[in-house]
């Protein structure tokens, strides 16, 4: 219960980006008036991705500071963090920075790993769980709909042909053994095309994540597509939301 008994993470990806990310010329979106925003819709945690304690820890402080004055909790992104796999004082000397700010939830790990990175990273879950018992180690994981290159390569390779059934169960087998997650969190994007098309293995995604959860006797986190972010994926509309949220949920 990372946000204590009895409380639901409801989170979001991701967190307000700092002045000028890449490149962009966009204003500073790290505010207490966004964070305020944040909080009013209910979400009670947010993850970093743009802003990185390794690069800007300045920028990260300050988002920490206004979810505290929000009461959002926060997982930073430091890769950093990651060196922990072979040099643990690295990651201890990092994380120390800003571990006791309130709003410190724990880390933003890896978003979707391939198997070969999952050794590597169940030795480093090892090392931060021995140095930050109470911080959480967060890694989101890939969808049924991955390619096989993706689910055992690298999310950057799309090749290697279709996954099957049995490819994402290994997938999932790999991540539960050399992992030992408290939690399984994934994301499935449905609402592509036009209205009302989706992706036909929404509920088999879900299935074999709840089942594979209740084997393990762990929780599952899964993603609400909330938004439009790429070629032939749209905006859902406030039922489709819901739906998804509700399916969850159930």
């Amino acid at each position: 219960a990372p946000l204590g008994k009895n409380v639901m993470p409801l989170g979001a990806w991701i967190s307000p980006p700092p002045a000028n990310y890449g490149g962009l010329g966009n204003p500073n979106y790290i505010t207490n008036e966004n964070y305020k925003t944040l909080a009013e819709s209910g979400l009670n945690f947010i993850q970093a991705i743009y802003e990185r304690a390794d690069l800007k820890l300045s920028d990260v402080m300050m988002a920490l500071e206004f979810a505290n004055a929000n009461g959002i909790k926060y997982l930073v992104r430091d890769q950093q963090a990651i060196a922990g796999i072979d040099d643990i004082e690295v990651m201890e000397q990092s994380v120390a920075r800003y571990m006791n700010e309130p709003a410190f939830l724990g880390n933003m790990i890896f978003d979707e790993p391939s198997t070969i990175a999952m050794p590597d990273l169940g030795s480093l879950h090892v090392n931060y769980r021995k140095s930050f018992p109470n911080s959480l180690f967060y890694i989101n994981l890939l969808p049924t709909y991955a390619s096989k290159n993706q689910l055992f390569i690298s999310v950057t390779n799309p090749g290697g042909g279709a996954s099957t059934r049995d490819d994402y169960y290994q997938y999932l087998n790999t991540y539960i053994s050399n992992v030992k997650p408290r939690f399984i969190s994934y994301d499935y994007y449905p609402c592509e095309g036009t209205f009302p098309n989706l992706k036909s293995g929404y509920y088999d995604n879900l299935s074999i994540i709840r089942e594979v959860a209740m084997d393990v006797n762990i929780p599952f986190w899964v993603f609400i597509q909330t938004c439009s972010f790429g070629p032939g994926i749209r905006n859902p509309n406030k039922e489709e939301i819901n739906w998804q949220v509700n399916t969850a949920l159930a």
